[in-house]
């Protein structure tokens, strides 16, 4: 059975095994500790700066909803900022890159107040690979104040890049 497969996939093999030459997958994760991030999105957001003066001089009642209106504003800012530097950062990388995609996010927290908000995969031309990381470097220098982890790995086997078979067939001419 398995001969007869191999026959019968034998181009499409070739044309994958071509695609994959001098290309090297790398994996990308961002985490985010939202309660740092919680902090910095309240030292720059207008909306709850306001809020946290009109709190003064409320009574004990109209105190506690704006605190608790602040605290639901600062969830859903942190979700917001977060997610937009995952696409941001996505879409950098994906541009420099012959394939990109994205997988799963875990369910659960990574650590406590620890949330992973990308997680990719760059299939790079060997050429390639010392300006993708630069640009991951960038990037989480430029980020890390803001409780954000880049966790760049690789070089891996193509693992998630093979099932791209059909793809590969259009550059059977070893692009």
């Amino acid at each position: 059975g398995l001969d007869a497969w191999l026959t019968e996939q034998q181009q499409s093999l070739r044309a994958l095994l071509a695609w994959l030459r001098n290309r090297q997958e790398w994996g990308l994760k961002i985490l985010v500790d939202r309660a740092v991030l919680a902090q910095r999105v309240a030292t720059y957001s207008e909306t709850l700066r306001d809020l946290r003066v009109q709190i003064e001089g409320k009574s004990q009642g109209a105190a506690y909803f704006l605190v608790r209106r602040i605290q639901e504003l600062t969830v859903e800012e942190v979700e917001r900022v977060s997610f937009t530097l995952a696409d941001e950062v996505h879409r950098s990388l994906a541009g420099q890159s012959v394939a990109a995609l994205l997988n799963a996010l875990p369910s659960e927290d990574v650590e406590p107040e620890v949330q992973a908000v990308l997680n990719s995969a760059y299939l790079v031309a060997d050429a390639q690979v010392a300006v993708l990381q630069r640009a991951v470097d960038a990037f989480a220098v430029e980020h890390a104040i803001n409780g954000f982890r880049f966790q760049l790995t690789g070089p891996w086997p193509a693992y998630n890049f093979v099932a791209m078979a059909s793809v590969a067939e259009e550059y059977s001419d070893g692009e």
